[in-house]
């Protein structure tokens, strides 16, 4: 019985996948060309509540596609239903632009390929404020630095799923989602007033990676990619 329990809630794991990847892989075909950056605009048509939204050119789908996208998106709901709900994120902000003549997020593109001088570090798991899961980022400017260097804190109140099925990101400004910190010294730490991090991969007990995007009241903004490992530390949350 075990047995016949356990290969039937693959088999639903299985068909709810396979939903996502068809709708994933219909967002990727619509309409991105674009002459100037008001003819680009984002939609928030996945399935994920915490991934960006998809950038595209601002015209109204045509009738066939949003025939298409309604179909889609009711299998998603249909195949995943028995699935235990994600976490409920805030929209991620996006900067819709054009770009060579495709529309583009420019806010993840200049994350994605920006060099940080915050590069290296590790990650563990954490607690969040009110003792619910968390994950946490120290960000360090050198390989082996030591306690007092320079560094980057961030703290996601979520408890990440391995492997992520697509990239996730969380939007740091209302402080129930996540907080970061700039310690340019020991004793020395700003909050950020807003920003982003997304995961692009995780693995729990091997690292994680993504990119981060980070404002503080003097108008600074430290942004780039991280490529952690993993770091055991003894968390005993409410």
């Amino acid at each position: 019985m075990l047995s016949f329990v356990f290969m039937a809630a693959l088999a639903l794991t299985a068909d709810c996948n396979a939903a996502k990847n068809s709708l994933e892989n219909f967002l990727a075909t619509l309409p991105k060309s674009c002459r100037v950056d008001s003819d680009c605009t984002g939609h928030y048509y996945g399935a994920d509540s915490c991934a960006a939204p998809i950038v595209t050119n601002r015209a109204p789908l045509l009738s066939s596609k949003e025939k298409q996208l309604l179909a889609l998106q009711a299998q998603v709901r249909n195949e995943c239903r028995t699935q235990q709900p994600g976490p409920a994120c805030s929209p991620i902000p996006f900067l819709a632009q054009c770009i060579k003549n495709s529309c583009t997020d420019t806010m993840r593109d200049t994350a994605t390929n920006h060099n940080s001088e915050y590069s290296f570090g590790a990650i563990h798991r954490s607690c969040a404020p009110w003792d619910g899961p968390a994950v946490a980022l120290t960000l360090t400017q050198t390989a082996n630095a030591a306690d007092t260097a320079p560094r980057l804190q961030i703290s996601v109140y979520r408890s990440l799923q391995a492997p992520l099925p697509r990239p996730l990101t969380f939007d740091l400004k209302d402080q129930q989602t996540g907080s970061a910190f700039r310690c340019r010294k020991s004793d020395n730490c700003e909050a950020a007033t807003s920003g982003t991090v997304t995961f692009t991969s995780f693995e729990d007990g091997e690292g994680a990676s993504g990119h981060y995007e980070l404002h503080f009241d003097d108008g600074t903004t430290e942004r780039g990619k991280f490529n952690l490992s993993w770091k055991n530390v003894r968390e005993l949350c409410g």
